[in-house]
This record gives C-alpha cells, sequence and structure tokens, in this order.
C-alpha cells in the first residue's frame, strides 16, 4: 500500500492582521482628506453667502443716496425707513452687517462690517454723486 502526502501547504483563505491595518490606515487617510476638504468648501459657501448679503446692503444704500435731495455732511446711514442717520453703532446694524457711509467732497464711501467664524470682514462701495 502506498500512501501518497500531500507535501505542499494550502494557502490560507482571509486577510492578516497587517493587510487590514493597511486598509484601515488608507481608509482613515483618505475619510481625513474628504473631511477636510468639505470644511473648507462650507465655509468658502457661508464667507460667499454673507458677501453677497454685504453687497445688496451696500447697493441699497446706494440707491438711497442716489434719490435723497440732503445728505448728512458727518458719517451716516440709512435706516429701515430710509431716513439718513447720523452715524452709529446700534442704529446703523442690520444684523449681523454694520453699515457707515463716509462722505468726501461728494464721494461716498458705503462701509459694511460684518463678524464672522474666520474674522472681520469689510465691504467698501464708492458712490459719486
Amino acid at each position: 500500500m502506498n500512501i501518497i502526502f500531500n507535501k505542499h501547504k494550502q494557502r490560507q483563505a482571509g486577510d492578516t492582521i497587517v493587510e487590514v491595518l493597511i486598509a484601515l490606515t488608507i481608509l482613515g487617510l483618505a475619510l481625513s482628506i474628504a473631511y477636510a476638504t468639505a470644511s473648507r468648501s462650507l465655509t468658502a459657501i457661508r464667507l460667499a453667502n454673507e458677501t453677497s448679503n454685504a453687497t445688496a446692503i451696500a447697493k441699497s444704500q446706494v440707491e438711497q443716496i442716489r434719490s435723497a435731495s440732503a445728505l448728512p455732511t458727518v458719517n451716516f446711514c440709512f435706516n429701515n425707513s430710509g431716513t439718513a442717520i447720523n452715524y452709529n453703532d446700534t442704529d446703523c446694524q442690520i444684523s449681523p452687517y454694520k453699515v457707515k457711509i463716509i462722505p468726501s467732497s461728494g464721494v461716498y464711501t458705503v462701509n459694511v462690517n460684518w463678524d464672522s467664524s474666520g474674522g472681520t470682514y469689510n465691504l467698501n462701495m464708492l458712490y459719486r454723486k
């Protein structure tokens, strides 16, 4: 009787712990990059939206300058009813934006400031009357 033994080792099915750890590391790195990119994109979108709102406020103030017959000679802003009032922090605030119009020799600088999570931002629009 001849007995034949298989001298070749059979390869085990499955992955080793090292392969699994490498795969998890690569997956973690990919997810970290995706999160950082999404976070920066959301910050950029929020800032673009805030800047768009500030621009609309500045345009509205310029339109009120254009239609006004008499304007103050000191810093001022227009309130919600369209009346020109001397500048102060509370009356010239369209939350979260602070609006100031600075007159200088027929040129009016509409300044809109706001605070955001990224810092303090400033938008200026000039109008010559």
